[in-house]
């Protein structure tokens, strides 16, 4: 199906405002991703070696189906809404992304009060603060303005540097919770943010 036909079959707006933008923080900037920017997330880790890093964004052809995916049906979606946001150096620089995702209208067990995060950064700006600036950031606007309770972020459990990250920041694991054996869960509940910072 052509963009301009999908175009015309979706709603007018998505269920969630993410045309709220996500306010700056003291060193980043922030842009929803979007058609006329799905590139800089192709330039950001098209030769990154980490193979922790989406192979959808080292390909041209994945990041376009990956592209077409989050801003036709997960932007519109009632139970597994999400967006993107890249994050930026004061000066404009494209430094990584952060993922907002699971955002659901249904209120069965509480699910719509809880959604998930990722995020990915690249090379040359790992390191050097900004992707926990972001994720801090990301999970004010999680709890301030889409009202949740407790976000989700999940990682494999060999990717030791994100594991650390995650606790660092401050989430607690809930292993137990999920039954993964690929996956390491991470929960961070709103009053622990608000106790954290």
């Amino acid at each position: 199906m052509k963009q301009e036909e999908l175009i015309g079959q979706l709603p007018e707006k998505p269920f969630f405002d993410f045309d709220m933008p996500l306010p700056a923080s003291p060193n980043l900037d922030y842009e929803m991703y979007n058609w006329d920017n799905y590139l800089e997330l192709y330039y950001l880790f098209r030769w990154d070696w980490s193979k922790f890093v989406a192979k959808d964004f080292k390909r041209k052809s994945k990041l376009w189906q990956y592209t077409h995916y989050q801003l036709y049906n997960a932007r519109f979606s009632t139970k597994r809404a999400a967006c993107d946001w890249y994050f930026k150096t004061k000066s404009g620089e494209y430094a990584g992304i952060i993922h907002l995702y699971d955002l659901s209208l249904d209120n069965v067990a509480d699910r719509h009060k809880r959604c998930t995060i990722g995020f990915a950064t690249a090379r040359k700006f790992r390191g050097k603060g900004m992707t926990a600036e972001a994720v801090y950031q990301l999970l004010r606007h999680c709890f301030e303005h889409f009202g949740m309770e407790m976000v989700l972020s999940y990682t494999k459990r060999d990717n030791k540097k994100a594991n650390r990250f995650l606790e660092k920041l401050g989430f607690v694991n809930n292993d137990a919770a999920y039954l993964s054996e690929v996956y390491r869960y991470y929960e961070m509940p709103k009053n622990r943010f608000y106790n954290l910072i």
